[in-house]
């Protein structure tokens, strides 16, 4: 008999990755907005809004949408316990880049900014490539 379905990897990997195209273009705005000469206030207060939203997505990532896949399919705990885990990275970089801001250090924080963009990219593939596969076996 097929395995049934309740359709929460499908629907999740869609959510996922509609919010990573919503991340990625936050991250366009917020890089040219801190690039071009502004306040130190301004720019804190332009990235400050920035890690709230990706605080928020990684917390849903976090509690919403991995642990309720990884019960359904334990197969995958694993792996989403490590896409997990990597978000305390993030949010690491995202402290040391406000760090910077809070210094007056903006070239310092471009730089740092722009490897977490890299970083979170990469993450945000194998996030993607993982949900999909969940995905297909559940759909």
């Amino acid at each position: 008999m097929a395995e049934r379905s309740n359709g929460k990897a499908p629907q999740t990997a869609r959510r996922v990755e509609a919010e990573h195209r919503r991340l990625e273009s936050l991250f366009r705005r917020t890089r040219r907005a801190l690039a071009r000469p502004c306040a130190p206030a301004e720019a804190e207060d332009i990235f400050g809004r920035l890690r709230g939203e990706v605080d928020g997505h990684l917390a849903q990532e976090d509690t919403l949408y991995y642990p309720p896949l990884g019960v359904l399919r334990p197969e995958y705990k694993d792996a989403l316990e490590q896409l997990v885990g990597a978000h305390d990275g993030f949010r690491r970089q995202l402290a040391a880049i406000a760090a910077h801001l809070a210094r007056g250090a903006v070239a310092a924080a471009l730089a740092g900014f722009d490897a977490f963009v890299d970083d979170f990219g990469r993450h945000e593939v194998r996030e993607e490539r993982l949900l999909a596969q969940l995905a297909r076996l559940t759909s």
